[in-house]
């Protein structure tokens, strides 16, 4: 199936597979078309193939979601990477107590002597 829009001003018929289909001014379709009639719409003027452009306030309405959503990405993974360096901060002190502990424990286990 293949999206057809009329952009012209009248109604205009289009050949498919199942016979003439007549699209009014501005009214879109998913009809089955042979590759031949699909290339001759886009070669033409009366139709568009695929999905129209957005309008431009829309597509704007898009993108300031789209830029909200990275800007929320963007300070998820700030923070994210703020708690994974207090825990690597907490990881290193634990292990330097451990060290700091067992080199206790061994001088004070050791033979004197």
């Amino acid at each position: 199936m293949t999206k057809i829009t009329n952009v012209s001003n009248g109604p205009r018929g289009i050949h498919t597979e199942d016979g003439m289909v007549v699209l009014a001014p501005g009214e879109s379709q998913d009809l089955k078309l042979s590759k031949a009639e699909v290339e001759s719409a886009k070669e033409g003027d009366w139709f568009h193939v695929g999905d129209l452009p957005k309008p431009k306030a829309e597509a704007a309405a898009d993108t300031k979601a789209l830029q909200a959503a990275l800007k929320a990405a963007e300070d998820a993974t700030t923070a994210a990477q703020g708690e994974r360096d207090a825990e690597k901060a907490r990881a290193d002190a634990a292990e330097a107590k451990v060290a700091e502990l067992t080199a206790a424990l061994d001088a004070a286990t050791k033979p004197k002597g």
